[in-house]
């Protein structure tokens, strides 16, 4: 396996599937699910508010949105 850097924090790591490290993997994972639980309660709410109301950066909130996999 090769060394490559998390593609969110830029830490060292072994290269694997989604190129983010472990911390950075969980973090998604978190701020994804706040994200899917806020828009349960608010499915009208927009970028911004949800950007707002849920503190989730608004790159993670696009990337949620544009990557298939992450829609699940």
């Amino acid at each position: 396996m090769a060394l490559i850097h998390c593609l969110n924090c830029g830490r060292l790591m072994l290269e694997k599937p989604g190129y983010l490290c472990n911390d950075c993997l969980k973090r998604q994972q978190e701020d994804i699910k706040n994200i899917k639980a806020y828009l349960a309660r608010n499915p009208r709410a927009t970028l911004i508010e949800v950007q707002r109301e849920t503190g989730v950066s608004l790159q993670t909130i696009r990337a949620m949105f544009s990557d298939p996999g992450l829609k699940k």
